[in-house]
């Protein structure tokens, strides 16, 4: 990356955590904190953590909170981190959640869990990696933060995949759920983040710990790397790339776009303003776009060419792709917006800035 576009990158990463460093939370409740991110070389764990050590250096806290990032991987964690890595409040810690014991960290009073894979290719290419940080993973950590006397929480970052496929009605609730074939392998994703929220559950209900679940919807923002594999993630690389977005389907299915910095400060919102125990959708119903849509957008901004097969229509209506069942999801957010969280970023704003940031 040259000099200019890692400017540019750097810029769009402090104009997203200013945005969120500018929610008004109670900020000051992580003073002195020791925080362990799990996930930090990740797309939503990257954030967090970028979050997390820029308060340092805000003026909002009255002592600094400590920061430990537990990877796999800690050159993917420096690639992905740029000068934040060297952050003298950051330790970096290699280390498997598959494993069958303890990480060996002293004096955690907060775990952010955002280690797992989320693509459906990295998914169905490893099931175990998948399940475990989510199973294994999850119980060793919510056994670290039980050695603190007065821990602040555990924040599990889970996904809307728990609801399942068959069954739900519109919008989808936290009380909504639908049915899964576990034995299915597009859906060791799904029963990993059910168990995970079963689990942080038991922990709350048996231990008194202070458990938090946020359900992620469709996430996007800077971060996402090239070989995410999903769609969204896709048409943004074709488009910076400067090649045509090419659709091989009508695109019909319909999602809700949430970017980053809304996601982000919704999982602070509720990691502090929250209740324990009770799952949270995290999500922007009101950029709800096909895939169509979304490959006409990304088109648009970026000025390459979309190719898409012509569009079919229900009878009696002009330009209305055909729809199949459970094509269509929207979140109910009410939950989140009672604590006084609203997303705010269009999804033509969101991925032109994306755009800018990346090119």
């Amino acid at each position: 990356m040259n000099a200019q576009a890692t400017k540019a990158l750097e810029a769009g990463w402090q104009a997203d955590i200013s945005q969120i460093l500018a929610a008004p939370l109670p900020w000051q409740r992580l003073a002195g904190q020791h925080l362990v991110v799990t996930g930090a070389s990740g797309f939503v764990g990257g954030y967090v953590t970028r979050v997390l050590l820029a308060l340092n250096d805000s003026g909002v806290l009255d002592r600094p909170l400590q920061v430990t990032a537990l990877v796999r991987n800690k050159g993917r964690l420096q690639e992905a981190l740029g000068e934040a890595s060297n952050d003298p409040q950051l330790a970096i810690l290699e280390w498997d959640l598959g494993r069958f014991e303890l990480p060996p960290i002293d004096h955690v009073s907060g775990v952010i869990h955002a280690a797992s894979p989320a693509s459906p290719v990295h998914c169905e290419k490893d099931p175990v990696g998948t399940l475990s940080p989510n199973t294994l993973g999850t119980v060793a950590l919510l056994e670290l933060l039980r050695r603190c006397d007065d821990p602040l929480g555990f924040l599990y970052i889970s996904s809307s995949e728990v609801y399942g496929a068959e069954g739900l009605a519109n919008p989808l609730h936290e009380e909504s759920f639908g049915t899964i074939d576990p034995l299915v392998p597009r859906n060791f994703y799904a029963e990993a983040k059910r168990a995970g929220e079963a689990t942080c559950a038991a922990y709350g209900l048996q231990y008194s710990l202070p458990t938090y679940i946020a359900r992620l919807f469709h996430t996007y923002g800077l971060g996402l790397r090239e070989n995410d594999g999903r769609v969204f993630a896709d048409f943004l690389f074709n488009a910076l790339r400067r090649e045509p977005i090419v659709m091989k389907s009508q695109g019909a299915a319909v999602r809700a776009f949430c970017h980053g910095v809304d996601a982000v400060t919704g999982l602070f919102t509720i990691l502090l303003t929250g209740q324990t125990c009770q799952p949270y959708n995290v999500a922007n119903p009101g950029q709800a776009l096909s895939v169509r849509q979304l490959a006409d957008l990304i088109a648009g901004l970026s000025g390459v060419a979309m190719q898409a097969p012509p569009l079919e229509t229900k009878s009696g209506a002009d330009n209305v792709p055909a729809t199949a069942p459970r094509a269509t999801v929207l979140p109910d957010i009410s939950r989140l917006e009672g604590l006084g969280w609203h997303p705010t970023i269009t999804a033509e704003d969101g991925f032109r800035r994306l755009i800018t940031a990346m090119s």
